[in-house]
Order: structure tokens, then sequence, then C-alpha cells
């Protein structure tokens, strides 16, 4: 007896025949796998991850209070992009510059459930803005 080891001609042909003869019961991924043996379909790849941007935090922020706050701000998924996050930081250290301690301010926004720093209420600066809101209503 003699056994051929090559495989017939058309053995593509029938394969892809059998292939599309399947009913919806089989198998998703034996026909993928044949799709993928056949040459009609690409292998899906993983998408290439984006490098998380690297920003330097001023030394007056507590470490564990941002990663606290970096942490609720991917629970509320607000885009953590280099440009946010400076502009966040640049906030903050207004704050500081105005005397606020920022990492109440940082605790405050992550107690709350925000996505962005706020001053908190009764601060010199949200005080002065409505004294003065005040007197240009009263002056007219």
């Amino acid at each position: 007896m003699i056994i051929s080891l090559e495989a017939p001609k058309d053995l593509k042909d029938r394969v892809r025949d059998k292939a599309k003869d399947l009913d919806r019961s089989q198998s998703w991924v034996w026909r993928e796998a044949m799709k993928q043996y056949l040459g009609e379909s690409k292998p899906k790849t993983k998408a290439v991850a984006k490098p998380k941007p690297v920003v330097d935090v001023p030394s007056y922020i507590d470490g564990d209070a941002w990663l606290a706050f970096i942490e609720c701000r991917k629970r509320l998924k607000a885009p953590n992009t280099e440009r946010a996050i400076k502009l966040i930081l640049s906030k903050l250290a207004k704050f500081h510059a105005e005397g606020l301690n920022v990492n109440e301010i940082i605790d405050q926004s992550v107690e709350n459930g925000w996505k962005g720093v706020f001053a908190p209420k009764g601060s010199k600066n949200n005080l002065q803005t409505n004294i003065s809101e005040a007197m240009d209503f009263i002056n007219g």
C-alpha cells in the first residue's frame, strides 16, 4: 500500500467550501482559524499602548494624596493627558502661592468625586471675589 504525503491540489478549495457550509452551531473559533489558514483574514493584533504622561509633581503635594486624585480621575473616566495634569498642577501652584493647603484641596476633590481642583469655599480668593461682585452689583 502506497500512501501519498502530498495534499491534493484542491485541498484549500475543499476546506473553503467546508467552512462556508458550517451552520451557526459550529464554533466561531474554528471558523476564524480556518479563515486565517486560508489567508482570508489577518490575526488580530493588540493595540500599542500610548506612553503615560510623565510630569514632575511639586514637593509641597503629598504623593499619596496625588495618587488618590489620579485614581479618582481614572474612575471618573477623565483623560489624564499631559496637558490636563499640567493645568491641574498650575492651579495647585496658584493655590499654594495664595497660602492655601493644596493637600486639603486635593483631598476635597477626591472626597467629592471631582475631576478638577477647586479652592475651598470661604478661602481668601473666593471671599474677595464675592465681596467685589457684591460691590459691583450695589454700585450698578
